[in-house]
């Protein structure tokens, strides 16, 4: 399967201020991270917390020959799905919806929150739950839900592969000064993709931590897993 995926799988990392969003005032100092995820066979993608130049986003789907079919959602911040900033408009959710009639898919316990930041309608939305599953063409998107950073975060785990939105950024800051879980040990090819801001991470993805620390049990959900499991013949 991970070699069906490695094969299929279409994904595209853009840093709001440097790729999209480059005349926006917020945009180069937030400095966030968006997902295209998509199979490259059926040529349909998600976006991830599209937010800052929804334009410029789809624009590039569309130069790489794909249409955008859903949002995912990591959590309800302004910088992640548009929305008043300390004042400043941050275009996001309701903008994608004008362009296209695509679902988002939000935890539910973020989308009470998510719809008083955007302004979208429960109709827009998908609730989902921990371990609940989306397809995009033949490739599976398994949501895990994350809280800590906000009640209902949500990372997204493709494979081997975990798009975490601010959920690593939250354990790196308490793994400073909190009580530190023990981290299970990780398969050795499993890959993180920050999807949260380009001030604690690399632009480009890189392998996991061997060990992963949270507060509040935040991260819990993703050491299962990624913990490698016998293969069963």
């Amino acid at each position: 399967m991970s070699e069906d995926l490695d094969s299929r799988l279409y994904f595209r990392q853009l840093l709001a201020g440097r790729q999209v969003a480059t005349a926006h005032p917020m945009a180069g100092r937030m400095a966030n991270f968006m997902y295209l995820l998509g199979d490259q066979v059926s040529r349909e993608a998600f976006v991830v917390d599209p937010a800052w130049d929804v334009d410029s986003l789809l624009a590039v789907a569309e130069a790489d020959g794909y249409t955008v079919r859903g949002a995912l959602v990591t959590h309800y911040h302004p910088d992640h799905v548009g929305g008043d900033l300390f004042g400043h408009s941050v275009e996001g959710l309701a903008r994608l919806l004008e362009i296209a009639a695509v679902p988002v898919y939000v935890n539910k316990h973020e989308a009470d929150g998510l719809k008083k930041v955007t302004g979208l309608a429960e109709s827009d939305l998908r609730r989902v739950d921990d371990s609940d599953h989306a397809h995009i063409g033949a490739i599976d998107v398994q949501f895990l839900h994350t809280p800590g950073h906000t009640p209902g975060s949500q990372c997204f785990l493709l494979g081997n592969r975990l798009v975490a939105g601010d959920t690593h950024r939250q354990a790196r800051q308490a793994a400073g000064g909190h009580r530190a879980l023990s981290g299970a040990q990780l398969r050795p090819d499993a890959h993180l993709h920050h999807g949260g801001r380009a001030d604690s991470q690399p632009l480009s993805p890189h392998p996991l931590p061997r060990r992963l620390a949270a507060a509040d049990g935040s991260l819990r959900r993703l050491r299962h897993a990624l913990t490698p499991r016998p293969h069963r013949r």
